[in-house]
């Protein structure tokens, strides 16, 4: 028998699901961590950065996208 049967770790949507820390920061410059001077391509490198870190939750990255959008 497999002791690992049933184990959580094997559900894919718990395993690496991270949660976005600044989700609910409203400042759109904040939440991306940039500089309100910052340049645009510093901009899109911090929105593609965090896009990818919390692919695997929706809500962190629909967080980011607004706030990029709102920028």
């Amino acid at each position: 028998m497999d002791a690992s049967f049933g184990d959580a770790r094997d559900e894919p949507s718990v395993q690496n699901t991270v949660i976005f820390p600044r989700i609910n920061i409203n400042d759109p410059y904040k939440r991306l961590g940039i500089s309100k001077d910052a340049s645009e391509d510093e901009i899109k490198s911090a929105r593609t950065f965090l896009v990818q870190k919390y692919a695997g939750h929706k809500p962190s990255v629909e967080a980011i996208e607004s706030a990029h959008d709102k920028i």
